[in-house]
């Protein structure tokens, strides 16, 4: 819903054992994601515990005009959903219901969002959504499509359903980045790296792809600043 051209990240940052949940979205529902972690979650407990430890940023980054834009909020709840609402409260001023169910196959969701009104007809609209969409079980959310779970909801109401857009995975990879990240190690820690290793190893943590540069490779990229690196495919699943 956001009127720009340029890229949208949600993260999650904690010291704790869940170290970083982050997605991004570019205005064309290109969609990358990971998550870093240490130990083992087992149980619902676990995760919400570890949730409470964090805080939840929200940035925004222009494609051409404009300044980026964070805000971040701590995390006062153990859920993302009610992190996301509490998000959208203090730092947006914008009233936000979200509902999340998910299985082995699939998550889904469903976010109402009040717009700006001052009139007390929008806030018992407001009243009236949310106390529907609590109605909805998880099996259901999950087992029906959207204009079926719409249709249940909201059949007394007037609802304008929009034109279904798809999401697909999207990595900036490229191998430019990967060189620049060597060179700015330096000529000779970069070597040093090669001589302990054999070579020096970038792995993306999106896409899984690997770029390798031995000690021709980076004598070359330190000689002309660019190199084109071997690289193979190793996604991690």
């Amino acid at each position: 819903m956001a009127k720009f051209h340029g890229r949208l990240t949600l993260q999650f940052l904690s010291d704790g054992p869940l170290k970083l949940i982050s997605v991004r979205c570019t205005h064309d529902l290109k969609m990358r994601g990971l998550i870093d972690w240490q130990g083992e979650f087992t149980t619902a407990e676990q995760v919400a515990e570890a949730l409470r430890q964090g805080m939840l940023s929200l940035t925004y980054e222009p494609e051409l005009a404009g300044e980026r834009y964070q805000s971040i909020v701590p995390v006062e709840s153990d859920s993302i959903a009610a992190a996301i609402e509490h998000y959208f409260i203090q730092s947006e001023q914008f009233p936000t219901k979200l509902r999340i169910a998910s299985d082995d196959n699939a998550v889904v969701g469903l976010l109402l969002q009040l717009m700006p009104d001052e009139s007390d007809r929008k806030a018992m609209s407001w009243e009236h959504v949310t106390t529907l969409a609590d109605t909805l079980e998880n099996d259901e959310m999950l087992s029906h499509d959207n204009e079926t779970l719409l249709h249940r909801l909201y059949h007394q109401d007037t609802v304008r359903v929009f034109e279904r857009q798809s999401v697909a995975f999207g990595c900036n990879f490229s191998p430019e980045k990967m060189e620049n990240a060597i060179l700015s190690l330096g000529k000779e820690q970069a070597m040093q790296i090669v001589k302990e290793k054999g070579r020096i190893d970038i792995r993306c943590e999106f896409c899984g792809r690997n770029s390798q540069y031995d000690a021709v490779d980076v004598e070359n990229l330190f000689k002309t600043g660019k190199h084109k690196p071997r690289e193979n495919l190793n996604v991690k699943h």
